[in-house]
């Protein structure tokens, strides 16, 4: 997807209640008669604001009895594929390769975008008939400044993984939560293709066997790594390093060439008995004043264009055009195909 001319738009406001949006869905007999919605998505700090945000304004509204499946991406889609045709949850936030596959494996069903006004209000380069981004999530190389400089960051890039200097103390993400994105994006920019993972491997390789390079396992981890000083480079979400800096450490970042704009996003599970109390969830999630809620967390981009005046001064939230022209727009519904093949791989040859 491209994003051009949308990343100003892409932003938050400080300050925002879903009362209002909550006001606008509607009541009635549809919303009574299923008592209980499950939701699945990730745990730990990520899910909290899910449910903060979005799930519990929504079940109070709505009526209902709100469980949650909490389980790591790459146990999401096993869990689908296991629950098809009598699912026991209504909704997953799905983004990358996952959801191109659970699209693929017709895990999800295409939403109605005539009762979704919001979905409509999404920037077209974010969003399909089966779902929409309710964020974007830069995916950049996080530094400790104690230890890099700036514009050395800018000039190695992914590079400053190998360094020497800082054996031991850097890192990349396990292949099935963020890893198998950015390995592949890093791929592409090392001249190789969805076909061809061998540049990626080789350079993965190099960075834990040789650079004693760890592997982090999640967000919360990767803070914590950071914040410990166990680790000062490794590839990481922006927004959650503006989260660190904002409390004092001593952490930035740059976008190097190869950085992934990824975006995610709620989608119905095919076969939900609850596919109106679906939409509504998801609509609500859709909402800029939920989107800027949610976003005052992370620093992360929010998608619906109806957002433009309220983040038009929010600096930390624009990208260069130059820095644009380095981002990696990957193809998710090709990455799905050898999922299977390049998990092997980094287990074998990477991590070993």
């Amino acid at each position: 997807m491209t994003f051009d001319n949308a990343v100003s738009r892409r932003a938050f406001v400080a300050g925002s209640s879903a009362a209002a949006v909550l006001a606008s869905l509607p009541g009635g007999p549809a919303w009574a008669q299923q008592r209980k919605f499950t939701i699945m998505a990730l745990g730990g700090s990520w899910g909290d604001a899910i449910k903060e945000h979005i799930a519990r304004p929504f079940g109070q509204k709505a009526g209902v009895e709100l469980a949650y499946d909490e389980r790591p991406n790459a146990q999401q889609l096993a869990a689908l594929q296991a629950m098809r045709a009598n699912p026991s949850v209504d909704v997953v936030e799905l983004g990358g390769p996952r959801l191109g596959q659970a699209i693929a494996l017709d895990l999800i069903e295409p939403l109605d975008a005539q009762r979704m006004p919001n979905y409509a209000a999404v920037h077209p380069a974010n969003k399909n008939k089966f779902y929409a981004d309710r964020y974007v999530a830069p995916w950049a190389l996080t530094f400790n400044t104690k230890s890099v400089e700036k514009a050395r960051a800018e000039a190695e890039g992914w590079n400053l993984l190998l360094d020497r200097k800082l054996k031991g103390r850097v890192a990349i993400p396990k292949f099935g939560w963020m890893g198998e994105m950015w390995m592949n994006a890093a791929n592409l920019t090392l001249g190789g293709s969805y076909e061809n993972f061998d540049p990626v491997v080789a350079f993965c390789r190099k960075i834990v066997r040789d650079n004693d390079g760890l592997v982090m396992e999640s967000n919360d981890q990767g803070m914590k790594l950071f914040q410990t000083g166990e680790i000062v480079a490794a590839p990481f979400w922006t927004g959650r390093t503006y989260q660190m800096a904002d409390a004092k450490l001593s952490v930035d970042f740059v976008y190097p060439k190869g950085w992934v704009p990824y975006g995610g996003g709620f989608v119905i599970v095919k076969g939900t008995k609850n596919r109106e109390l679906a939409e509504q969830l998801i609509e609500l999630s859709l909402d800029p004043q939920v989107q800027v809620a949610f976003a005052k967390k992370f620093s992360y981009l929010t998608t619906n264009t109806k957002a433009a005046e309220l983040v038009k001064d929010i600096e930390r939230l624009r990208i260069a055009t130059a820095d644009m022209d380095k981002a990696v727009n990957l193809e998710y519904d090709k990455i799905y195909r050898f999922s299977d093949r390049n998990l092997e791989r980094f287990n074998r040859d990477v991590v070993g």
